[in-house]
């Protein structure tokens, strides 16, 4: 899921009502007003840096842009 699912949750959550993962945003957003200190969202490049993830990486970009 990813964290511009859940700032529309955030900010839109009535739009958000028929997603798939509605439930779980839900939970995510509650969890966020819970909780007593600030939340923040970083972008982690998962495959950078790593033998072999790089090419798996290139592997899914084409599939996705591909279909």
């Amino acid at each position: 899921m990813l964290p511009s699912q859940i700032r529309k949750q955030l900010l839109f959550p009535d739009m958000q009502r028929t997603h798939i993962h509605s439930h779980l945003l839900e939970q995510i957003v509650y969890m966020i007003y819970a909780s007593p200190e600030p939340i923040c969202f970083y972008k982690v490049n998962a495959h950078t840096g790593i033998a072999g993830n790089e090419c798996a990486n290139a592997i899914a970009k084409h599939s996705a842009l591909a279909t």
